[in-house]
């Protein structure tokens, strides 16, 4: 199953960053979750994803 994971980190607390990045992020990522669905892209957890697979 191809696919892609997408780490999202960023606390407005890390020296230089933006206050409001959290903020920021949730609002865009609401955005492209929306616009990805729309395309037919489909999100599952990481859980879901590799349930079943044998490391």
């Amino acid at each position: 199953m191809p696919g892609r994971i997408f780490l999202l980190h960023d606390s407005g607390e890390t020296l230089g960053a933006d206050s409001n990045a959290p903020e920021y992020m949730i609002g865009h990522l609401d955005q492209y979750l929306q616009q990805s669905a729309l395309k037919g892209i489909h999100f599952v957890s990481l859980k879901e994803g590799y349930q079943g697979h044998r490391t």
